[in-house]
Parts: structure tokens; C-alpha cells; sequence
């Protein structure tokens, strides 16, 4: 009771205690193992026969080694196609792939190679469409009504840097929606290419290990 009453009292101040030295800010171990990649690829539209080769992209990822758990990003050019409809119609158009949420999925990594099993949700997107030369007026938002699933699944090379690995996948176009300005061409579109039995053949080439 003395000291609060002699603490209270002017120039009496009592010596603050010392203040242990604040913890420093400690980020959580972070335990992705980040990797990137080139990517290459074709696939052939089993309604039309043709095959699309794919603009080289980039699928950028990272594997918790945790847990094995892997979540990546596929980013890929819009690529010109050339189809040919009804066996003797040319129908040219450019053919652009939106990821829809992160690919997610396993990876099993035994240096130098990884198992994974890994699917991705692309929206295929259509625009400039010509048939016989002239332009088809699919609009701005001509695309299938919800994401292509497509599964990579497979070994695939992590080191060394430059490796490729070859995954084969079969994967399913849902229906169009969305296409066309003065007309629907949804059901043309849908009964042309919408679909099961599609194929995918994908190269993956490392870039980088540890990368952004």
C-alpha cells in the first residue's frame, strides 16, 4: 500500500519494471514445394475428327509436402483452330481456355519423379468463328455452360530442370451457351462439338523448381 501511495505522490514516480523484448513475428514453415512448367499440348474434338494444337502456356504450382496435396494455375493463349464440318466445310475459329478456380488434386513426389493426379475446370471459350471463310457472329460470350473436368494423371518429371513428360487424358465438352448475336447457335454448337470421348494429349516441360 505504501509503494502505490508514494507512487501517486508528484516526483515520486516509481521505475517502470522492464518490458521483456517483443517476440519477433514468425511466418508459419512454409511447405510447398513450388514448381512451374511450359505446357504444350493438342486435343482432338471426337465429333469433328480434327484435332486444336494448343498455344504453348504455363502451369504454375505448388506441393505441399505435408500433406501431397498439389494446387496450380494453368494459364494458356487462345489458339487458332481449323476444323472441317460435315467432311467438306472449313470452319476456322480461335479457341481460348479459362481456368475456372485452382486445379487441384495428389502428387506422390519420389525425386526425380512425381505421381500426380490432378484435375482442372476449363471453360472453352469461342470467338471468330468463320465457316467457308465467312464470319459466324458467335458474340462476346459464346462458351460451354459450365467447365470442361479434365484429369492429369500420371508420372511426370520434376527433375532435372527441362525434363517433359506425356500425359494422355479423355475428357467430356459440356453444351454451349451463350453464342450467337442475331441467332442461337447454341444447338449448332452443341451438336457439333459437345461430347464425350475428347482426348488431351499434354507435355509438360519443368522450368523451374523453387520458383515463383
Amino acid at each position: 500500500m505504501a509503494f502505490l501511495l508514494l507512487s501517486a505522490m508528484p516526483g515520486s514516480a516509481a521505475p517502470s519494471p522492464a518490458q521483456p523484448p517483443a517476440a519477433p513475428d514468425i511466418a508459419p514453415a512454409d511447405t510447398k514445394l513450388k514448381v512451374s512448367f511450359t505446357v504444350n499440348g493438342k486435343s482432338t474434338i471426337a465429333k469433328l475428327g480434327s484435332s486444336l494444337t494448343l498455344a504453348e502456356g504455363r502451369f504454375d504450382a505448388g506441393i505441399d509436402i505435408a500433406d501431397n496435396s498439389i494446387d496450380g494455375t494453368l494459364t494458356l493463349p487462345p489458339s487458332p483452330g481449323y476444323f472441317v464440318v460435315f467432311r467438306f466445310m472449313p470452319v476456322t475459329n480461335t479457341t481460348a481456355f479459362v481456368q475456372d478456380g485452382p486445379a487441384t488434386g495428389k502428387v506422390e513426389v519420389t525425386l526425380p519423379d512425381a505421381q500426380t493426379d490432378i484435375t482442372v475446370k476449363l471453360y472453352i471459350v469461342l470467338s471468330d468463328v468463320r465457316q467457308d471463310g465467312v464470319p459466324l457472329n458467335v458474340g462476346a460470350n459464346c462458351r460451354t455452360a459450365t467447365p470442361a473436368v479434365i484429369t492429369i494423371k500420371g508420372p511426370v518429371k520434376l527433375l532435372p530442370e527441362g525434363s517433359v513428360s506425356k500425359i494422355h487424358s479423355v475428357y467430356q465438352i459440356p453444351p454451349f451457351s451463350g453464342c450467337g448475336v442475331t441467332e442461337d447457335l447454341d444447338p449448332l454448337l452443341t451438336g457439333l462439338i459437345s461430347g464425350p470421348g475428347n482426348t488431351l494429349d499434354t507435355e509438360l516441360r519443368v522450368r523451374c523448381i523453387g520458383c515463383p
